[in-house]
């Protein structure tokens, strides 16, 4: 799966990034002041009535401008040098992986940039806590949006029609990180079975097409590894699985930033018809689990 440069907030910074190891200067002359953030949370709140759902992200890096001129990409924690004094002009936006690969990490098109002035001295530590929401502009399609906290009475994604799992929620013993909000959804295992565990979404509609950005964001754990992609349905014609990226197994909950504008532009696909889609690899071990969270499907 490539990664379109449409996504791409501050392509030129990307570019520099990949040329220094993601931090851009190091300053060797005068004396620098150094700025500190610690980490980029995420306020999922729309208005004051709407939100976009979970505050589940995995924001890894601080892309970091003062005066408008860049300083780097920073992995957090960090202590960032900047060859600046006085009022600066700070701005910082949130930088994810995208596709899970440490190799393909920008800043989130889809996050704000976190704006203040700090008074910087050379040599002196200041501490900032920037703070991200989602564009104004950002689509979150409630259809595909799940955190199972009314999960079965309003379904976002089932296990396809006649198949042997079932998807159910946990309230306890996969509940255990700080985005759960009480319950995940979880497919266990059955004893002989093999065939592949197929997930997809109730959401079977148009995206954005045009090369226009399209993320599917989950959090996951599982013991098997699976792929993910969309089911898509052309005009006239049968739905066709396109599963590009594999995921490995994980006891650890992981959040993914899926990039699916790749997917939603195949040639011979215009005005076709998308469902998410989830194929996991199954040995009939009952002892197995694919667990999932936080689903949201984003896009402008």
């Amino acid at each position: 799966m490539r990664f379109r440069s449409v996504v791409f907030r501050l392509l030129p910074v990307m570019a520099l990034s990949v040329l220094s190891g993601c931090e851009i200067i190091n300053p060797t002359e005068d004396t620098p002041s150094y700025l500190k953030i610690n980490s980029i949370p995420l306020d999922p709140r729309k208005n004051a009535t709407e939100s976009y759902g979970s505050a589940s992200n995995n924001i890894v890096d601080a892309w970091v401008f003062a005066n408008k001129k860049i300083i780097g990409c920073f992995e957090l924690p960090a202590t960032i040098p900047i060859l600046a004094d006085g009022n600066v002009e700070i701005d910082v936006y949130a930088g994810i992986y995208g596709d899970g690969q440490k190799a393909a990490r920008f800043p989130f098109a889809f996050y704000t940039q976190y704006d203040t002035t700090v008074l910087m001295e050379p040599g002196k530590v200041t501490d900032i806590a920037p703070k991200v929401k989602f564009e104004s502009r950002t689509v979150l399609p409630f259809d595909v949006y799940e955190d199972f906290s009314a999960f079965p009475a309003t379904p976002a994604i089932r296990v396809v029609p006649n198949s042997p799992y079932k998807l159910v929620v946990n309230q306890d013993s996969l509940t255990d990180y700080k985005y759960a909000n009480g319950t995940v959804g979880v497919v266990y295992g059955v004893a002989g079975q093999t065939s592949d565990l197929v997930l997809e979404s109730l959401f079977n509609g148009k995206l954005p097409q045009g090369n226009a950005p399209v993320f599917l964001e989950f959090d996951y754990r599982s013991t098997r590894s699976f792929k993910v992609g969309v089911s898509a349905t052309p005009v006239g014609g049968n739905a066709v699985p396109i599963l590009d990226l594999t995921l490995n197994p994980t006891r650890q909950w992981t959040k993914m930033y899926v990039n699916l504008t790749e997917e939603v532009n195949i040639t011979g696909l215009q005005n076709a018809n998308f469902r998410m889609l989830w194929q996991v690899s199954m040995n009939g071990n009952p002892s197995d689990y694919f667990a999932i969270d936080n689903i949201r499907l984003i896009h402008f």
